[in-house]
């Protein structure tokens, strides 16, 4: 969400404006009328970094003023859910889970004792994007493991899915 505050007595309209790549290369993606303050940007991709900039125009004038401060964002990442875990064979887990997003460069795989406190997790993992299945290997027998996940791209990283604990097979 943009806003801004409205210093123009004469305006006709904004013109918001977006870049996503370096250099910069502009994008006119709205038009709003005089007095609006706030643009949400509903056309945008997961993960991204995304730079806006606004002008105003005043069309019986025939001028534009000079564009405002840019700012940039990183758009949200949808984060996994639904993990699951089992543990039929020795030494081994199989994790899944769902993927909720659309734009993910891969997920990171999270993992702790789940019988100490404070749990410290340490990334055991990394699989690419669209991949919703992980097999820990090496891990102690009947030992309690919890396990999150959590979805990125190279600007962010999603909120973590929820968190599942087992007992491996003894």
């Amino acid at each position: 969400s943009l806003s801004w505050t409205d210093n123009s007595t004469n305006e006709d309209s904004y013109i918001i404006e977006r870049s996503e790549v370096v250099p910069q290369v502009w994008s006119e993606i709205d038009t709003l009328s005089s007095n609006t303050v706030n643009f949400i940007d509903s056309n945008i991709l997961e993960g991204r970094n995304y730079t806006y900039r606004v002008k105003v125009t005043n069309s019986f004038l025939d001028i534009d003023t000079i564009y405002s401060n840019e700012t940039t964002v990183i758009s949200l990442i949808k984060n996994p859910a639904g993990l699951v875990g089992k543990a039929d064979q020795l030494g081994q887990i199989n994790l899944s889970w769902t993927d909720n997003s659309n734009g993910e460069n891969g997920f990171n795989i999270e993992r702790t004792l789940g019988e100490v406190e404070p749990f410290v997790y340490t990334v055991v993992g990394t699989v690419g994007p669209n991949i919703t299945t992980y097999d820990d290997f090496g891990i102690e027998e009947g030992v309690i493991y919890a396990y999150r996940i959590n979805a990125f791209t190279e600007f962010i990283s999603s909120n973590n899915s929820n968190v599942m604990s087992l007992r491996s097979k003894a």
